[in-house]
């Protein structure tokens, strides 16, 4: 009852739309006219709800009361309904905040009715010999004092299909939502931050008791980029009670790109695979080479899986992300499967078979490979001119104890993060003509060694004819 109440709550949210104009606001329109005309405000959309659940057999009521609204941000009249649920009593449905089984605290319940033709407020007066002219009457709310705290309900985790991707890619972003208790909950999910977006940033569901299920985006990663660059994004995910989730995704041009069609594929088969059943058949136990990668490694999974039922097990697909082997399982029979996937911190492992499913997640710790640009500025100098120069130097991630060595002069440098740092040099154009040569020392965050040299260009201008007739030896 729950679910068929929530679809067509959800129905009637995303086919009329809210509409202020004077055929709405002014008197209530019934619901047949609401369901032909595909628009209404609260009131109209209250009672086509009312309608088309009373027409399957469920009660269900009107309820006139005030909400904060983000209209004008203050209290306004509203309409909700109310379901009567056997054993549990009215549980509320608000269809134009899109709450479903329960409403935020900014409701004020005023009356409840067969629908929204009796009045929440009634005045009376009584007199003799006088002439009373009404007018409209404007009910003022205000918050008094509140307290408390929502809990966020449900458990939250989100992850994109791809972490390390090209320019330009589409990747599919799982939001993975579970129940634990032993009722029913209807949320809605928001995608907050991210770096692009081929979807709506909106995602409804109902979970029943102690259920587990997920929802995907389609993200786009930008196409224009500094190619010298890895680019980072976080992305944020909200549960309309509140809990969130945040994610990396971080693009760059020597990674893989991948299609919308291989995205979108994706994405329908995890739906289809959330109808499958629980495999309770199969058993594997999973192991990684190691248990810290950097983000340009491959991880090497070995899985060992075992037929732990009654039957013989056939067309079994086995997945290590997108790797998969398909094979047979005879009674309690005992495999070795070996598998290699891109550097990421969570990897899912997946066996099925038309009907049934099975999955887990390996996590790992990947740490970003270090990458430095440097540029110079200015960009030219005199032959015989002597100026400071700005080094600019810029890591992907942060590196520790960091030295550059020019010539015989050392600058330590110590942790850096991150971000851009400006080195401060003074140097004579006539000892640049090969650009700014010098070596560069760091640490990574696993205590690696680098060392690495580097010649950044500069144009240096009026360089006497001597010395080009000695550049050309």
């Amino acid at each position: 009852m729950y679910i068929v109440t929530h679809k067509i709550a959800e129905w009637v949210r995303g086919n009329i739309k809210y509409d202020l104009n004077t055929m709405t606001t002014e008197a209530v329109q019934k619901s047949s006219w609401v369901f032909a005309n595909k628009e209404g405000v609260c009131d109209e959309i209250t009672n086509l709800f009312i309608s088309m659940v009373r027409s399957l057999g469920i009660p269900a009521r009107f309820i006139a009361g005030t909400v904060y609204t983000n209209q004008n941000y203050r209290f306004e009249s509203h309409g909700w309904a109310e379901v009567y649920f056997p054993s549990y009593g009215w549980v509320p449905f608000d269809v134009t905040f899109g709450q479903y089984g329960w409403i935020s605290p900014s409701h004020v319940k005023l009356m409840s009715s067969a629908d929204s033709g009796n009045p929440s407020v009634k005045y009376e007066w009584k007199s003799r010999g006088i002439k009373i002219k009404t007018g409209k009457n404007n009910v003022m709310t205000k918050v008094i004092n509140k307290t408390g705290k929502t809990s966020p309900v449900t458990l939250l985790s989100i992850k994109p299909l791809k972490s390390h991707v090209a320019p330009g890619s589409y990747v599919p972003l799982e939001a993975k939502v579970k129940n634990p208790y032993q009722y029913y909950i209807a949320l809605t999910l928001r995608l907050v931050s991210a770096p692009g977006l081929e979807d709506e940033t909106i995602k409804t569901l109902v979970l029943k008791p102690s259920e587990e299920k997920s929802v995907y985006w389609l993200l786009k990663v930008p196409e224009k980029i500094d190619e010298k660059f890895m680019y980072t994004s976080e992305i944020k995910v909200k549960t309309s009670f509140e809990k969130e989730d945040r994610a990396k995704l971080q693009y760059g041009a020597r990674f893989k790109k991948y299609s919308k069609e291989w995205a979108i594929e994706k994405i329908k088969e995890l739906e289809e695979r959330q109808k499958k059943e629980y495999f309770t058949d199969i058993d594997y136990q999973c192991d990684t080479d190691k248990k810290t990668y950097y983000s340009n490694e491959e991880i090497h999974i070995g899985c060992t899986v075992i037929n732990s039922g009654n039957q013989n097990i056939n067309n079994l697909k086995f997945c290590i992300e997108d790797q998969c082997e398909v094979t047979s399982l005879n009674l309690a029979e005992k495999q070795r499967l070996n598998f290699s996937t891109t550097a990421q911190e969570q990897i899912t492992i997946i066996a099925e078979t038309k009907e049934k499913i099975k999955s887990s997640i390996i996590n790992t710790r990947v740490v970003t490979h270090p990458e430095i640009s440097f540029k110079l500025t200015p960009k030219e100098i005199k032959y015989r001119e002597r100026k400071e120069l700005d080094l600019l130097i810029s890591p992907n991630t942060n590196l520790y104890d960091t030295a550059i060595k020019i010539k015989k002069k050392e600058y330590n440098l110590g942790n850096l993060t991150n971000q851009d740092h400006v080195l401060r040099l003074e140097a004579r154009g006539s000892a640049l003509l090969n650009g700014l040569v010098f070596s560069f020392k760091f640490k990574d965050e696993l205590d690696r060694e680098y060392e690495i040299q580097e010649a950044v260009p500069i144009t240096v201008n009026n360089i006497p004819f001597y010395r080009k007739w000695f550049s050309n030896f």
